[in-house]
C-alpha cells in the first residue's frame, strides 16, 4: 500500500517517450534504471522511491508507514521530474488533469500515509518492527544526512562528515554516528557515538577483526567540548587537527561499550511520533514503537 500519482504531457495527454525518461533517470543521482524501473535510493537518508515507466503513463510510487521526511525528499524529486517534461498529474477526485505543487504533494501523501500508521499500529498484522521519535528530531537528522555530502565537500577530504544512524540499545532507540581511526571529524551531538576499532588500536594487529562499539555520547563530549561547538539542529562539533592528540587517542583506545548488544535500525521503520499517537488515539489502539 503506497501513494501513487500518474503523470502525462500537458496538452497531448501522452507519456513522455520513454528513451527521453531513461535519459532524464540515467543522468540523475541516487537513481538506478532496472528495466522499466527508475528506483531512488539516498545511501546517506534511507529515503527510497520509483517511478514505474512500464505502464501507458509513468506513475510515482512512495510506501505508506514512513516518516514524513521520505515526502520531504521526494516532493522536491518529483518537482523536477513533472517541470522538465512539462507534465500534469491525474486528480484522483475530479479525474481531471491536476497542476502538481509540492504543497498538494505533501498534504495529500500526509493524509492517504494515516491508513499506513494505522497498519502499523494495528497488532494483528503481526510486525512489530516499528519505532516511533519526534516528527522535529527526524527532520533534523534527516536533514543533516540530506546535506552531508554538500558539508563534506565544503570540509574537504581530510575531514570526515558521518551520517546520524539509528541503533537499537538495550531495546531503546538511539541516533548514533560512526566513527574510526582518530579521524578529524564534523561530530553531530547524537545519544551514541559508533567507534570501529581495530584489536590492539592503534598497534593494528594482523588478522584481527575489528571492534564496534557503542558509547554513549556524553562519553566523547568532555574532549568534544574543548573544540568548536557549531550550534544548529543538530549542532555539532568541529574536531579537526594534523595528527590525533593523545586525548583523543587514549579515548578511542580504552573506550568501553555497555555490556549490551546493539542493532542497527533502518530509517524506514522510524515513524513520526506525533502522527503515531494521534492515530492510535483516534482508533482506539495502544500506542505503539520504542
Amino acid at each position: 500500500m503506497g501513494y501513487d500519482l500518474t503523470f502525462r504531457l500537458r496538452g497531448s495527454g501522452e507519456a513522455p517517450p520513454i528513451e527521453d525518461l531513461h535519459e532524464y533517470f540515467d543522468g540523475r543521482r541516487n537513481y538506478r534504471m532496472d528495466s522499466f524501473t527508475a528506483q531512488y535510493l539516498n545511501e546517506d537518508t534511507g529515503v527510497y522511491f520509483w517511478f514505474d515507466l512500464g505502464e501507458e503513463h509513468p506513475r510515482f510510487q512512495l510506501n505508506h508507514a514512513r516518516s514524513h521526511v521520505f515526502a520531504v525528499e521526494a516532493a522536491d524529486e518529483v518537482r523536477n521530474f513533472v517541470q522538465h517534461f512539462d507534465l500534469v498529474c491525474d486528480g484522483s477526485e475530479s479525474g481531471l488533469p491536476a497542476e502538481f505543487t509540492p504543497e498538494s504533494f505533501l498534504s495529500g501523501y500526509d493524509t492517504s500515509n494515516r491508513a499506513g500508521y494505522r497498519m502499523a499500529a494495528d497488532p494483528s498484522t503481526g510486525f512489530e518492527g516499528w519505532f516511533t521519535r519526534p516528527a522535529a528530531a527526524i527532520a533534523a537528522e534527516w536533514r543533516w544526512n540530506f546535506e552531508r555530502a554538500t558539508t563534506q565537500e565544503r570540509v574537504g577530504e581530510s575531514v570526515f562528515v558521518p551520517k546520524i544512524s539509528y541503533f537499537l540499545i538495550n531495546g531503546r532507540l538511539c541516533s548514533g554516528a560512526v566513527w574510526s581511526d582518530a579521524i578529524p571529524v564534523t561530530m553531530p551531538v547524537v545519544d551514541c557515538v559508533v567507534i570501529v576499532r581495530e584489536r590492539g588500536w592503534p598497534l593494528r594487529l594482523l588478522k584481527r577483526e575489528p571492534e564496534i562499539l557503542a558509547v554513549p555520547f556524553v562519553q566523547l563530549e568532555a574532549i568534544a567540548s574543548h573544540y568548536r561547538f557549531v550550534p544548529g539542529e543538530p549542532g555539532h562539533y568541529q574536531m579537526y587537527w594534523e595528527s590525533p592528540p593523545l586525548a583523543v587517542i587514549e579515548f578511542l583506545r580504552s573506550a568501553k561499550a555497555p555490556d549490551s548488544a546493539f542493532e542497527a535500525v533502518s530509517a524506514d521503520r522510524i515513524l513520526d511520533q506525533e502522527t503515531m499517537d494521534e492515530v492510535c488515539a483516534q482508533a482506539g489502539l495502544q500506542r505503539v514503537g520504542r
